[in-house]
């Protein structure tokens, strides 16, 4: 089984090389917490059984068959995280904000004026930012363990090959050559600190400073074009086609210095990854209230189908203190870029099934409790001239199905009302012994205030979203532990903040 594993991790690695793709971008599009109007993020989301606001067009669409009169909304948003890293025992805050808008939408009502039977049918389209990639994260300490030079000595000896985005760069400008081994036949890849480690008389000398910043940029956002209706005002129900717009930037810069015995005085690796498309898919649901003060909801969500393409390259600049190449010629500064890898391919990520129930107590507020279900194992990448497999089978064996539980309040003083919520994020990382981000946290929390008048209506809504995991640089060959193959890891405290405000008319 280690053998079979660490076949996997080498072709993962050896395909991100080369196309920048990787498991993590299938998980990227199946793991959002949605925003929406303000009401909706007050009240953290559970919103399932409720109805009647925009945000329900992309969670439950029978929602959309709760509204009696016309409405338009419009929420931009403020959005801020702030990312504190901890690599060995040294932590670094980093931040980022930025504007965007969460929701904006149009819902045409027509009544039949009756109240059994058919009584209402409503279409809406509206669009809903869907996930949020903005984000700063440094990682910066002195490494007594590894090098980032390890991972390219990792990639060329285990594939016998030098990829032009990895190893093949670290070679080409002079950080990575080849030589013979004690004890063994033939030359392999080495770096500095490699050939140190093989010499009795030597040791590794690591301790370097090493400063890895990760810049996300973009996001997902839906434009759902809803149908619902309403029967006896008991039953609703809705469908809705969704199209999401995929923009996603991400640029890893790496850098090390001061290395200590080498004539390699330090160096920077770049990888720049960009991904867009469109997803569509299609979601249905139906609410049904049995008496006044209770209401069920249950939606299902297709997979959503993307459509990418990507452009991935990498750069590597070395400084050297004083490095003959040859009688005549002395290098102190090398800079390279890989070729660009454009890619084509197609990512489906899993169904969702929502149930929910709300409790109207009277005129005095409601309580609502979501649960989704989602099965990341059902995550797919594929593209015409290749399967992926080696990616898919990453998928199934560290990937497990899950749920999320969110819960909101809302409490009514007359034409105001005060909102709050939590959320349970479920990990969707298999608790096995190899996997470091098994134990992985999301949590949210929320409140909100509004006001309701006869035809406009305004709120402003807050929510927190906490998340601890692990953040993997490269892996590396620990031969402090048999040699095994090893992530090396920092530890990620984000919390990532919305502030929102909804305005919406009436008519």
């Amino acid at each position: 089984m280690k053998i079979i594993k660490l076949s996997i991790i080498m072709l993962s690695l050896i395909s991100y090389s080369l196309f920048g793709q990787d498991e993590t971008d299938v998980l990227r599009l199946s793991r959002y917490i949605p925003g929406g109007t303000a009401r909706f993020i007050g009240m953290n989301g559970a919103f399932g059984a409720l109805g009647a606001d925009m945000s329900s067009l992309s969670i439950n669409p029978a929602g959309i068959g709760v509204y009696r009169v016309s409405e338009f909304t419009i929420t931009p948003t403020y959005n801020s995280d702030n990312s504190t890293s901890l690599f060995y025992n040294k932590s670094y805050t980093d931040n980022k904000v930025k504007f965007n808008l969460s929701n904006i939408g149009y819902v045409y009502t027509f009544n039949t004026q009756k109240e059994e039977g058919w009584v209402s049918a409503s279409f809406g389209i509206a669009y809903n930012r869907m996930a949020d990639f903005n984000k700063n994260i440094t990682i910066n300490s002195n490494n007594p363990k590894s090098s980032l030079l390890d991972r390219f000595i990792l990639d060329a000896n285990s594939s016998n090959q030098l990829s032009s985005s990895f190893a093949g760069l670290a070679y080409d400008s002079y950080a990575l050559f080849t030589g013979p081994i004690p004890g063994k036949t033939g030359d392999y890849y080495l770096n500095d600190f490699k050939a140190l480690r093989e010499q009795s008389s030597n040791k590794a000398k690591y301790g370097q400073p090493m400063e890895r910043t990760i810049t996300t940029k973009g996001g997902v956002g839906e434009y759902a074009f809803s149908f619902g209706s309403n029967y006896s005002n008991k039953f609703y129900l809705g469908a809705t086609i969704g199209i999401q717009n995929v923009d996603y930037e991400e640029i890893k810069d790496h850098t090390e210095s001061d290395l200590q015995g080498s004539e390699l005085s330090g160096f920077n690796f770049t990888s720049n990854f960009n991904m867009k498309g469109t997803g569509y898919n299609v979601k249905l649901g139906a609410i049904y209230k049995p008496v006044d003060m209770i209401r069920l909801g249950l939606a299902f969500h297709s997979p959503t189908y993307f459509k990418l393409s990507s452009d991935f390259y990498t750069t590597m600049t070395t400084d050297f203190y004083n490095y003959p190449v040859d009688d005549s010629q002395k290098r102190v500064h090398i800079p390279l870029q890989s070729d660009v890898f454009s890619n084509k391919y197609n990512i489906t990520n899993p169904m969702k099934i929502i149930g929910s129930v709300a409790f109207q107590i009277q005129q005095f507020g409601l309580v609502s409790v979501d649960y989704e279900y989602i099965d990341y194992t059902k995550g797919k990448i594929r593209a015409d001239n290749d399967s992926y497999s080696d990616i898919n089978d990453i998928i199934q064996s560290e990937y497990k199905s899950t749920g999320n539980l969110k819960l909101g309040g809302e409490l009514k003083l007359g034409d105001f009302a005060i909102r709050a919520g939590y959320g349970l994020y479920g990990n969707p990382y298999k608790s096995t012994v190899d996997q470091y981000n098994k134990d992985a946290k999301t949590f949210s929390y929320s409140t909100g205030f509004g006001y309701r008048g006869k035809s406009m209506f305004f709120d402003l809504g807050y929510m927190m979203i906490d998340s601890k995991y692990k953040e993997n640089l490269y892996y590396y060959e620990d031969q402090a532990n048999n040699a095994t193959i090893t992530p090396e890891t920092s530890d990620i405290h984000s919390k990532f903040s919305r502030f929102v405000a909804t305005i919406g008319f009436r008519f």
